[in-house]
C-alpha cells in the first residue's frame, strides 16, 4: 500500500518526504498492522475508522474521506481515505491511508498557520463523507468539499491527485486481504488478528506489571504545561492528565486520538518483542482527560500545532515519567511557505535524548514523526529557494553519563516573495536532561534583516520579500545521568581552530561542548605568522559586535600541551573570558590572544577560507562573514 501511494502521489510532501501512513484494521476498527510510517498517524487512525463504521452506511466498493478532529482526525492537512473490505458480501476488515497534504486551504499557504484562532482558519474541515460508491469516484462531491469552504484549497488538482493515490493504495490493500481471505478463510484472518491483539495486550501488562504510581509534569513554555499521573486500577493502567493546562486560545490544543497515539508509541517502545504497532497495546490502558484541557479541544478549537508539537512534548513527558529517555528535541520544527504559485511544508530533525544505555542520535526525525526531508536537487528545482546551509549543530546535545544527540542548522534563501509560517517548540525552555543529565541547547528561529540575524518567536506568520534568508537551528536532546567527574578546562576556539579532528591531533581529550559567542569583539588579522605566511585571526575589541566559536573541553595534560604550542612557541597569552551559549548562559573559559596586535595583516586565501568556512558552518550572518574579509 505504502509503495503504491508514494509512487502514484504528485505532491513532494508525500512522494519525497514520505509524510503518509497506511494501515490495516479489524472488522471492529482496531489497528492490527501497518507499515513503519508515521506514529502520530498510525496510533490515531483507528478512531477515524470507528467513526466511519458508526456514522456512515457502507458497502463493497465504497471509500470515505475525513480529516475532522471530531471524527478521529489529527489536524486538517492529514486527510484520511478509509475503505471497507468485503469478502463474499461480508465485512471482514478495513484499510486506511493518511497523508499530509501540502495545502488544504486555511489562512496561510501550507495550511500550518502559526497564529490560528479557529479550526476553520487551518483549512477545509471534512466530516466523514463517502466519495466512492461501488468503485466510482464522485469527483463533483470532492471538488465541492475542497473548493467551496471558507478557506478553500489553493491547488485543487494537486489535492485530487494525492487523494486518488490514496484510493489506489487502499485498493491494493483490499485486493491483498481478499486474496488472503480466499486462501485461508476470513475466520482464520479474524482469529490471527485477535491473537496479535491479545499477545500485545499481555506484553503491555508485563511491561507495566511492577510499575509504581508515577506523577510527572513537563513545562513546555511559561504559558503551557503537561501533567500525567500513571497508576494501576484493577486490570488497567490509567494515564490521568489532570493538571495539564486548560483549553488554549492558540493552536497547541491536541485531539484525544493524538494523546492515545503517543501512549501507544511509548508503550510499544517499552516492549522488546518484535510486534507491530496495534490496538492491543491499549487494551490495558485507561485515559482520563479533564473537560477544560488543551488535550480535549472543542468543535472550533484550533489544533494544527497539537498534532505536530504537543504530541512531541507528550512523548518526552511519558519517556521521562518512566525514566527511559531524556527529552528529545521536543518539536517537529515545522516550516511552511508559499505564494499563489507554490506551497510547501517540511519538518526538521533534531537531537534525540540519551538513555541509560546509549547516547542520543544526532539529526534524526523521531518519536511521533518519521518523515524525510526533500532532496536538495528536487527542492531547488521545484521551488524558488536555495538551501545555503544544512549542517550538524555540534554541541547542541546535553552532557551526561550519556550525552544527547545534536540538532541541525538549516538556512534558506528565498528568491521570490513568500508567506512564511513557523510552528515550533523548545525555543524558550530547552530539552531537559534526566537523572542528572544536562539540558540541551534550545532551538532558534531567525530572519536576516539588513545582514544580521534577528530572532523570531516559536510560532509566527510573516510575509517576506525576495532574497530574504530564514535560519532554523533545531534543538539537541537532553543528557542522561550525571556527567563523569573529570577535571576539564574549557577553551573558546574560533577563527581557523574549529575543526575537532585537527584539534585532537594536539589535544586527544578534546570534546565539543557547544557553540558560543564572545560579545563586544570581532575577528581581525592582527599578527603575521611565518608558518601561515600571512595574518592570523585574533579577537579585537569592537563594541556591539561578537565572535562566533566553539567551546571545547580538554583535560589538564592537553591544556599544558596547548599552552606550550600557543604561548611558549608562538608568543600568545592565555586569557580567561566569558562566552555565551545559545541558551543565554555565560560560560567561563580560556582563549589564546595575540599580545602585540597589529591589524590588518592580510591572510593567505587558504587561511581566510578556513576562518570563513568555520564561521559559515556555525550559521554566522552575512554581515559577520563580510567582516571576516573586511581587511580587503
Amino acid at each position: 500500500m505504502g509503495h503504491s501511494l508514494q509512487k502514484l502521489s504528485q505532491s513532494i510532501n508525500i512522494k519525497e518526504r514520505n509524510d503518509f501512513s497506511c494501515a490495516l484494521f479489524t472488522e471492529s476498527g482496531e489497528l492490527i498492522a501497518n507499515a513503519p510510517h508515521i506514529p502520530v498517524h498510525l496510533g490515531s487512525m483507528d478512531e477515524a475508522v470507528k467513526n466511519i463504521k458508526k456514522h456512515c452506511s457502507y458497502d463493497d466498493g465504497d471509500s470515505f474521506i475525513c480529516n475532522s478532529p471530531l471524527f478521529g482526525g489529527t489536524h486538517l492537512p492529514d486527510i484520511t481515505i478509509i475503505t471497507p473490505i468485503f469478502f463474499k458480501q461480508k465485512l471482514v476488515m478495513w484499510v486506511a491511508s493518511r497523508g499530509h497534504h501540502a495545502d488544504i486551504g486555511g489562512k496561510t499557504p501550507g495550511s500550518m498557520p502559526g497564529d490560528s484562532k479557529t479550526l476553520s482558519e487551518e483549512g477545509v474541515i471534512i466530516a466523514p463523507t463517502k466519495i466512492v460508491s461501488q468503485g466510482k469516484l464522485h469527483q463533483e462531491i470532492l471538488k465541492q468539499i475542497l473548493t467551496k469552504a471558507d478557506y478553500p484549497v489553493r491547488n485543487y488538482e494537486l489535492n485530487l491527485n494525492d487523494i486518488k493515490a490514496k484510493l489506489a493504495a487502499n485498493h491494493k490493500g483490499v485486493q491483498q486481504i481478499q486474496s488472503m481471505a480466499n486462501q485461508f478463510g476470513p475466520q482464520y484472518l479474524a482469529q490471527m488478528s485477535e491473537e496479535i491483539l491479545n499477545f500485545s495486550h499481555k506484553k503491555t501488562l508485563l511491561a507495566l506489571a511492577k510499575q509504581n504510581p508515577i506523577k510527572a509534569t513537563k513545562k513546555v513554555t511559561n504559558q503551557r504545561s503537561l501533567s500525567v499521573n500513571i497508576l494501576s486500577k484493577k486490570d488497567k493502567v490509567v494515564f490521568d492528565f489532570t493538571g495539564t493546562s486548560p483549553l488554549l486560545k492558540n493552536n497547541f490544543n491536541t485531539p484525544k486520538p493524538i494523546v492515545k497515539a503517543t501512549i501507544m508509541f511509548v508503550l510499544r517502545s517499552m516492549i522488546k518483542d518484535d510486534i507491530p504497532l496495534n490496538s492491543g497495546l491499549m487494551r490495558a490502558v485507561g485515559i482520563i482527560i479533564p473537560d477544560d484541557c488543551m488535550l480535549n479541544p472543542k468543535d472550533e478549537s484550533p489544533v494544527v500545532a497539537g498534532n505536530v508539537e504537543t504530541s512531541q512534548a507528550l512523548c518526552d513527558l511519558l519517556f521521562e515519567a518512566f525514566q527511559i529517555k531524556a527529552s528529545s528535541y521536543g518539536t517537529m520544527n515545522n516550516l511552511s511557505f508559499g505564494n499563489a504559485s507554490y506551497q510547501y511544508y517540511e519538518t526538521l530533525c533534531g537531537g534525540i535524548g540519551a538513555t541509560k544505555f546509549s547516547n542520543g542520535t544526532n539529526a534524526i526525525q523521531a518519536n511521533m514523526t518519521n518523515s524525510l526531508l526533500t532532496d536538495p536537487e528536487v527542492f531547488e528545482q521545484r521551488f524558488p529557494v536555495l538551501i545555503e546551509l544544512m549542517a550538524l549543530r555540534h554541541g547542541s546535545g546535553g552532557l551526561g553519563q550519556k550525552h544527547g544527540g545534536d540538532g541541525i542548522y538549516r538556512r534558506l534563501h528565498f528568491l521570490e516573495d513568500m508567506s512564511i509560517s513557523l510552528l515550533t517548540q523548545a525555543r524558550d525552555i530547552p530539552p531537559q536532561g534526566l537523572l542528572g543529565g544536562k539540558h540541551a541547547q534550545r532551538g532558534l528561529n531567525q530572519i536576516e534583516i539588513d545582514g544580521d540575524w534577528q530572532e523570531l518567536p516559536e510560532c509566527c506568520e510573516i510575509n517576506i520579500t525576495a532574497h530574504t534568508k530564514i535560519a532554523i537551528s533545531t534543538p539537541g536532546g537532553g543528557g542522561f545521568g550525571h556527567p563523569k567527574e573529570i577535571k576539564t578546562h574549557y577553551i573558546f576556539s574560533f577563527g581557523s581552530n574549529m575543526d575537532l579532528t585537527q584539534i585532537r591531533t594536539r589535544c586527544p581529550s578534546a570534546q565539543i561542548i557547544c557553540r558560543a559567542r564572545v560579545k563586544d569583539k570581532e575577528i581581525r588579522y592582527t599578527r603575521y605568522s611565518p608558518h601561515r605566511k600571512g595574518g592570523v585571526a585574533d579577537m579585537y575589541q569592537a563594541n556591539g559586535h561578537e565572535v562566533y566559536g566553539l567551546i571545547i573541553s580538554i583535560n589538564t595534560k592537553d591544556l599544558a600541551v596547548l599552552d606550550k604550542i600557543e604561548c611558549d612557541d608562538n608568543g600568545y597569552q592565555r586569557l580567561e573570558i566569558y562566552a555565551q551559549d545559545d541558551n543565554h548562559q555565560k560560560i567561563k573559559c580560556y582563549t589564546y590572544d595575540v599580545i602585540d596586535k597589529k591589524p590588518d595583516i592580510a591572510p593567505t586565501k587558504v587561511y581566510e577560507w578556513l576562518v570563513y568556512s568555520g564561521a559559515y558552518y556555525l550559521n554566522a550572518s552575512t554581515n559577520y562573514l563580510k567582516r571576516i574579509r573586511s581587511y580587503r
